[in-house]
């Protein structure tokens, strides 16, 4: 086993396929190396199994996928500087900008706005813009998939969301939960975002998520198509090009 983290979001990365068949020893592990999952490295195919830190299977991580090649570019496995990756979302191209240190540009594939996909219990064809009250207050939703499911709440400042977060998250509209991301915009380039992550908890840092901020963003005019998201862990930079959405950050083997 290999400790890996993603501007702190952090991994434990094994090649051993023990926890494929055996799901429920995951959060022992996960809690005595203080992480936020395990990645299973398969080798042929290449292939990425992730698992959130409650053991349950998660469809793709943006941290955690550019943690795996890293892994396997420390451990001899991939020699070469663009791969595809496997996922349970699909197949995920990795390039390799900077071995040292090392920095990553992932391409998410296109998002998806249908409520359907993320089973929303609502009847219209896509949550943009429905709001909920919660703590007596309204928070509009716009829910996003980009690999795996999430809904972005746009906020002036931090303040209310620790308690706001899990709420939403298990919130009855999400039948099998969701992702929470709390957006602040800085400027139509910068944002800042924090993250309620389904079967995780508070996160320092959320590839996918900081994608579906820019995402809904973009699509609501406040933001450009390469915006730099600051998060508690580190910086990604999220870029829109055509209709797929590109990640690029860091990836740290921890000691």
């Amino acid at each position: 086993m290999e400790l890996y983290h993603g501007c702190q979001n952090s991994f434990i990365i094994t090649e051993d396929r023990y926890f494929i068949e055996h799901p429920k020893d995951v959060p022992h592990f996960c809690q005595q190396y203080e992480v936020d999952g395990l990645i299973v490295y398969i080798k042929a195919p290449l292939e990425m199994v992730l698992f959130n830190a409650d053991g349950s299977l998660a469809t793709m991580c943006g941290n955690g996928i550019r943690c795996f090649v890293k892994y396997g570019i420390d451990a001899g496995l991939i020699l070469e500087d663009k791969v595809v990756v496997k996922t349970l979302a699909g197949n995920r191209v990795v390039q390799v900008l900077k071995k040292s240190p090392f920095f990553a540009r992932v391409n998410l594939g296109t998002p998806s706005f249908q409520a359907k996909k993320m089973d929303i219990d609502i009847s219209e064809e896509e949550m943009f813009g429905q709001s909920v009250m919660l703590l007596g207050q309204i928070y509009p939703l716009y829910a996003v998939w980009t690999g795996t499911d999430h809904v972005v709440v746009l906020v002036k400042n931090f303040k209310s969301v620790e308690a706001i977060g899990p709420l939403l998250g298990r919130n009855k509209l999400f039948k099998r939960g969701i992702n929470v991301n709390f957006m602040r915009i800085i400027d139509s380039k910068h944002i800042e975002v924090h993250t309620f992550e389904r079967g995780v908890g508070w996160t320092k840092a959320c590839g996918t998520g900081s994608s579906a901020c820019v995402v809904v963003g973009n699509r609501l005019g406040l933001l450009e198509s390469e915006v730099k998201v600051q998060l508690l862990g580190g910086e990604l930079m999220i870029e829109l090009v055509d209709q797929d959405v590109y990640m690029s950050g860091p990836a740290v083997k921890i000691d």
